[in-house]
């Protein structure tokens, strides 16, 4: 798998991510893997394009994973609300 494609997944389970539906990254570690074993067997002469794709991939799984946390901390803070709303309703025992 290509840098490109890779990149172009990431950027689909960001949409994803950003619009508050679930993300599914099955495959993306296999490619992922691919695309680090190519790119070790690059030779010399593409060696900086190569190092630069990696270095793209990997920043945009960091923002990929940030994103991820801060929906799932966003998501536990709405939950948490939403119960405590709920308790405010909730009758009490006399």
């Amino acid at each position: 798998m290509k840098a490109a494609d890779i990149l172009a997944s990431l950027d689909e389970a960001h949409r994803a991510v950003a619009a508050g539906n679930l993300v599914d990254l099955s495959g993306l570690e296999n490619a992922v893997e691919r695309f680090c074993t190519d790119a070790a067997t690059t030779e010399p002469a593409e060696r900086q394009a190569a190092a630069a794709e990696l270095e793209a991939v990997r920043k945009a799984l960091d923002r990929l994973a940030g994103e991820i946390e801060a929906s799932k901390t966003s998501g536990q803070a709405e939950a948490q609300n939403r119960n405590q709303a709920a308790k405010a309703y909730k009758p009490r025992k006399p």
